[in-house]
């Protein structure tokens, strides 16, 4: 249970350090786009399924991820109580 308990940690901060390493990537592009049509090409490119450019709010934040683990904590602790009980 422990274990189980620390590897959802693990990926949890995991996807935290990825988010920000991916927004700060995502605000660097917008920048260089401003003066390199070239940057605003690769900006576009990998947001074309986007309505509007925003990276100040994207669709995974971090608390999304929290909410997301502790819902997952929750059906642990019911999928353990469940297989205990039988």
């Amino acid at each position: 249970m422990s274990q189980l308990k620390h590897k959802l940690d693990r990926k949890e901060y995991i996807l935290q350090y990825q988010e920000r390493k991916i927004y700060n990537y995502e605000k660097y592009m917008q920048r260089k786009s401003l003066t390199d049509p070239e940057a605003l090409k690769l900006l576009l490119k990998y947001n074309e399924n986007e309505e509007k450019l925003d990276v100040l709010h994207p669709n995974l934040t971090l608390s999304n991820v929290v909410d997301d683990n502790l819902n997952l904590r929750t059906e642990l602790k019911s999928a353990v109580a469940e297989i205990n009980r039988l």
